[in-house]
């Protein structure tokens, strides 16, 4: 399980609540792993990058459970 001290995407990028309120990854609390509920969803996709790999809140996330696993 993914520790909770993490920011959802929703928080990193300041999502509007029109844009939350259909976000399948904030219906779902899924916002630490949104790239596996919301990709063909997020706003952001092919408006300021192509796919969920180029996200600066996915390169973020990655890198923090990275050094977490690592640590464990």
């Amino acid at each position: 399980m993914r520790n909770m001290k993490h920011q959802n995407c929703w928080d990193f990028w300041n999502c509007s609540h029109e844009v939350r309120d259909d976000c399948p990854a904030f219906l779902t609390y899924h916002g630490m792993d949104c790239f596996d509920f919301a990709e063909n969803y997020c706003p952001r996709i092919i408006a300021e990058f192509q796919d969920c790999r180029e996200c600066p809140w996915y390169k973020k996330i990655k890198l923090d459970f990275d050094a977490e696993e690592i640590k464990a």
